[in-house]
C-alpha cells in the first residue's frame, strides 16, 4: 500500500511536471512564431541592412594615401634638381611710353540738364495766385514761392537753382543766366486758383 502510494505521487508529479513542460514548449513556440517576419517584411529588412553595411564612398584612402608606413625606415626625399635658367633676349623692342590722358578740368554739368532734372523730381501740380503772392505745389506738397531757392551739390559742386516766375499756367525755373519754363503736369486749366486783388 506504501509503495502504491508512492507511485500515486510520483505519478502526479511526472504529469503536472510534463504537462509544464508542454506549456513552455507551446508559449516558445508561440514567440517564435512572432519573431518570424512577413516575406515582405522580411525583403524590406534585409534591404535597409544591406544599405547599412554597405561600406561608404569615402576619400579615405587618398587622404591617407602620403602618410608614411610606420614599420618601415625612414628615407631621405631625393633632392629635386633646380631647373637651369633660361636665357632671356636683351634685344626684344621695348614698347613706347604712353602719356596718361589728362582729365578734363571742367566737369561741370550743364545748367540745362540740372534745371530739367530739377523740373522732373519737383513735379509740380498747380499754382495759386493771390495779388503778388504767387506759389505753386509740388507732388509732394511742398509750396514753393516766387523768388525762392533751391540749393543743390551734384559732384561737390554747388549750385542755386531759382524759381524765376510762376503764372497760371507754367513757372520758369532759373540756373545763372540759363532759364526753363514748363508747364504743371496736372494740365493748363487744372490745379491753379487765382483771386483778384481788386477791392469791390
Amino acid at each position: 500500500m506504501k509503495q502504491q502510494r508512492i507511485f500515486l505521487i510520483f505519478l502526479v508529479v511526472w504529469a503536472l511536471a510534463a504537462g509544464y513542460i508542454a506549456s513552455l514548449d507551446a508559449q516558445e513556440d508561440t514567440d517564435a512564431a512572432k519573431r518570424v517576419l512577413l516575406k515582405q517584411d522580411r525583403e524590406a529588412t534585409l534591404a535597409k541592412m544591406g544599405a547599412i553595411l554597405k561600406p561608404a564612398e569615402t576619400d579615405f584612402d587618398e587622404r591617407i594615401g602620403e602618410v608614411l608606413n610606420p614599420f618601415e625606415l625612414y628615407q631621405e626625399p631625393e633632392p629635386v634638381a633646380e631647373p637651369e635658367p633660361v636665357a632671356v633676349d636683351d634685344s626684344l623692342p621695348t614698347l613706347p611710353t604712353i602719356a596718361p590722358v589728362a582729365k578734363p578740368k571742367d566737369d561741370a554739368v550743364p545748367p540745362g540738364a540740372i534745371l530739367k532734372t530739377v523740373a522732373n523730381l519737383l513735379k509740380p501740380r498747380g499754382s495759386m495766385i493771390v495779388g503778388t503772392n504767387k506759389m505753386m505745389f509740388t507732388a509732394k506738397g511742398a509750396r514753393l514761392k516766387e523768388g525762392d531757392e533751391l540749393p543743390l551739390k551734384i559732384r561737390g559742386k554747388p549750385y542755386l537753382v531759382v524759381v524765376d516766375t510762376i503764372t497760371q499756367r507754367d513757372y520758369t525755373l532759373r540756373l545763372g543766366g540759363e532759364t526753363l519754363t514748363k508747364s504743371y503736369q496736372s494740365g493748363l486749366s487744372k490745379g491753379s486758383i487765382k483771386f483778384d486783388s481788386k477791392n469791390d
